[in-house]
């Protein structure tokens, strides 16, 4: 998230084409470094400039209303980005030569090493097949069909690695030439041995740039802020925009909507690439990331898009204005965007879609979204299923007329219901105008059976698609599944209890199983949104947010759940797979964890023989993801042969009154958290202690709809 504390009023408007904010008394937080690594080093290389430029903007933002003595803190950072900027430029730069060089290198160790082998014994064979297998293969990483997209944290790595292995193979060769004469008189010999002096240094200089890229990042001081701010009817003009999922921007907002584009006098080019080429060298502008200037010309980017729309249930609208200008609309009441990931296994290739699903039209615009399946972003710059010839093409050129020489090859929209040029169709016309728009579906536009539709903080009534009802507590859109602050309700309970709920919504509690079952399976696959929330002892909140959240098999007697597409300002420490299908069913259900459904102590599904209820004191999904747990378990620095393969998340364990936990896991923990939870004292003194061992103060189970119902 961004800022912590009390904000009487977070409104920016335009004054003279300046962004001001009316009021605000804030306490001012900062980005940890594990949130700084994850925002700007572990995304697409290539967008890292990008996003600072973005960032930059939005701290600019921020200083202007922060307190005094944090200005002098915050207000460095968006020179540091510039500067960082340039660095990533240069970087570019150089890695392109360091890559012609490696080349050449490769090259001339496959024409030249032969003659050495001829000379040298079995040992030194050795040392050259393994730095020639780092450098041919294990260093490229920016080649396209992988399954983990690069980042700068791996390619660092990776440049370690290559750097290490060429240091000794450099000092090898160095020992040969002064005591193996005849090594030293091969002039292959001084072929390999110059040109790898040359590879050395530029790749010394290469990570010695990327080094400092990354520690001058991982030191930024962007204010944080644990509050979403969006959108409302009293908004208008530029506002500062901050997701739920911590992401923020600048955008204009017409009350309670938010204006996603807007085009109007051609002054910002939205000719840009649909995602980076992996192949090429250095950053050129994408559609991912936002670009303009609001209240310019601008798009807030489809990552953001994909943030903001992801908070809640949302409409769309497009409105588009004439040369004559005569305004209409073309509002979608069921809009839903999302990221889609997927492997092929074949290629091993993992690209990246946005995948765009609309229905319920009304308007006066007409209607040339609409049509059977799901739209694609594509590499055209707009949205796309497919069709031989498309409807709409609002990131389309700007004309500066009403006229396009090429059909739809313009600001177009094809299905505006009258004739807008002269013995040609509206697939030659060109807007003056556009705004696309978003906004939360009304509360009266909303299925009666959502839970805390009307947004009443506080006990509610919770309606269930059968009929049936039960209370608990929301929190706005979020229903509260299960509450724990004072250890007052036993979590350690039997699976009848569990089926059924305890507690009382007025203090600890949870809804049951057969409540959570009845809204987040019956086939409404995909609709909800699972967020944990943990609270230390000092007060500090992280969370753990996973987009898709389902159990699709709880008609069928199966509590097996999905947890995917993480997001959360902690670490992910629950999830098997980084890659993920919304849209294709079938893909979907093979998503689900099979064989790992929810456990208690009297209905135990025993992994490897293991009583994971008991062994965590506790009640849960139980389930060691590979991956993301093994990880956690190394930096734990426990051994392979002593995990006992139940996981690292155990909200339902025992609670105890203070930080410290008799066994590992076995409290009210999640090792999710992004840093140490004890102090250095602490550990020093201990050093078997860490996150493993830490009991929570207060644990939230919160879930909330995540789009409209589909028909599949």
């Amino acid at each position: 998230g961004l800022f912590t504390g009390v904000i009487c009023c977070l409104i920016f408007v335009i004054d003279e084409g300046n962004v001001q904010c009316q009021e605000a008394s804030i306490k001012v937080n900062y980005l940890n470094e594990f949130k700084l690594t994850e925002m700007f080093l572990k995304i697409e290389p290539k967008n890292t400039q990008l996003l600072l430029e973005t960032t930059a903007k939005v701290v600019q933002e921020y200083v202007k209303i922060i307190p005094e003595e944090d200005k002098r803190i915050a207000e460095n950072s968006p020179h540091m980005m510039q500067i960082i900027g340039k660095r990533l430029k240069l970087f570019w730069k150089q890695i392109t030569k360091w890559k012609r060089t490696r080349v050449q290198l490769l090259n001339v160790l496959r024409n030249d090493s032969k003659a050495i082998f001829k000379v040298t014994n079995k040992t030194f064979r050795t040392i050259h097949n393994n730095f020639d297998g780092v450098i041919r293969y294990d260093i490229y990483f920016d080649r396209r069909y992988r399954e983990n997209r690069p980042n700068f944290m791996n390619i660092n790595e990776n440049l370690l690695e290559a750097f290490n292995i060429t240091k000794i193979y450099r000092s090898n060769i160095k020992r040969l030439c002064r005591t193996n004469s005849n090594v030293s008189g091969l002039k292959e010999a001084r072929r390999i041995k110059q040109m790898l002096n040359q590879f050395y240094l530029k790749l010394k200089r290469l990570l010695k740039l990327l080094g400092w890229i990354v520690n001058n990042i991982q030191q930024l001081k962007i204010p944080r802020i644990d509050s979403s701010y969006n959108c409302n009817n009293q908004s208008k003009g530029v506002n500062l925009i901050r997701t739920d999922d911590g992401t923020n921007f600048l955008a204009v907002c017409d009350s309670e909507w938010l204006v996603v584009a807007q085009r109007f006098d051609g002054s910002v080019d939205f000719t840009r690439h649909f995602v980076e080429d992996q192949c090429s060298d250095g950053p050129h502008p994408v559609y991912s990331v936002a670009f303009g200037d609001p209240p310019s010309e601008y798009f807030i980017g489809i990552d953001n898009l994909v943030s903001a729309a992801a908070q809640d249930v949302y409409m769309l609208r497009i409105e588009l204005t004439t040369w004559k200008n005569e305004t209409r609309t073309a509002d979608y009441l069921k809009f839903d965007i999302t990221s889609l990931d997927y492997a092929d296994w074949e290629l091993w290739y993992r690209p990246s879609w946005y995948d765009l699903r609309l229905g319920e039209f009304q308007g006066t615009a007409g209607d040339s979204l609409s049509d059977i399946g799901d739209w694609l972003f594509n590499r055209f710059g707009w949205w796309s299923n497919w069709c031989p010839s498309n409807k709409a093409n609002l990131f389309g050129r700007y004309n500066n007329g009403p006229i396009c020489k090429k059909e739809m090859d313009c600001m177009s929209w094809r299905e505006w219901p009258d004739q807008l040029l002269k013995g040609k169709g509206n697939e030659f016309y060109s807007f003056k105008a556009m705004r696309i728009m978003i906004r939360p579906l009304p509360i009266d536009l909303r299925p009666s059976d959502e839970p805390c539709v009307e947004r009443k903080s506080g006990i509610n009534d919770i309606q269930l698609p059968n009929g049936d009802s039960f209370k608990a507590r929301c929190e706005e859109n979020w229903l509260l599944v299960a509450h724990r602050f004072d250890g007052s309700v036993d979590f350690y309970r039997t699976w009848a209890e569990y089926k059924t709920g305890f507690g009382d919504p007025s203090g600890e509690y949870f809804i049951g199983l057969d409540n959570l079952g009845a809204l987040i399976s019956d086939e409404k696959m995909k609709r909800y949104v699972l967020k944990l929330e943990f609270t230390t002892w000092s007060g500090q909140t992280e969370t753990a947010e996973y987009y898709i959240f389902q159990m699709p098999g709880y008609n069928d007697g199966d509590t097996s759940v999905t947890m995917e597409d993480f997001r959360g300002s902690g670490r992910d420490v629950m999830t098997a797979y980084q890659y993920y299908d919304y849209t294709n069913p079938i893909i979907y259900r093979l998503k689900k964890i099979f064989y790992y459904p929810f456990s208690t102590w009297d209905h135990e599904n025993k992994i490897y023989d293991r009583n994971c209820s008991a062994l965590r004191r506790g009640a849960w999904w139980y389930y060691q993801p590979h991956g993301t747990a093994d990880d956690i378990y190394e930096e734990a620095n426990v051994d392979y042969q002593n995990r006992d393969d139940c996981g690292v998340v155990n909200p339902f364990g025992q609670y105890v009154n203070g930080t410290k936990c008799d066994i590992k896991f076995g409290c009210m923990s999640w090792m999710g958290w992004p840093g140490e939870l004890f102090s250095d004292a602490e550990r020093e003194e201990n050093e078997e202690l860490n996150n493993a061992w830490y009991s929570f103060k207060e644990m939230k189970f919160l879930i909330r709809p995540r789009e409209p119902e589909w028909s599949y």
